[in-house]
């Protein structure tokens, strides 16, 4: 549940880093994006037990996606504060298709 990297724009502020270890921390646990996660919540109990228990993910917003590897969650990545003619789920969707031949 903590960051081993992550990276910020300068003048990036501490919002955007809340927010996306948040989605980095729901698409590990939940071991799912973190846009369904929140489309999801409001009608499942499970989840929305998971998210109003856990500290660490509070609420879901897009942008994050589970790493997985043999099934299990290794990790996630999440993107924060993208521009406005790409949105946080494109961008971390790019990163995580990077590394998508090395999850073996």
């Amino acid at each position: 549940g903590l960051p081993i990297v992550m990276l910020s724009a300068n003048g990036a502020g501490a919002l955007g880093q809340r927010l996306v270890s948040a989605k980095a921390n729901i698409a590990a646990k939940l071991k799912m994006p973190s846009g369904e996660a929140a489309k999801r919540y409001k009608s499942e109990d499970a989840i929305l037990f998971q998210l109003a228990t856990d500290p660490a993910m509070g609420i879901p917003l897009p942008g994050g996606f589970p790493i997985l590897m043999h099934g299990e969650a290794a990790g996630a990545i999440a993107v924060s504060g993208a521009s406005k003619d790409v949105n946080d789920e494109q961008c971390a969707q790019a990163g995580l298709d990077k590394i998508k031949d090395r999850l073996n």
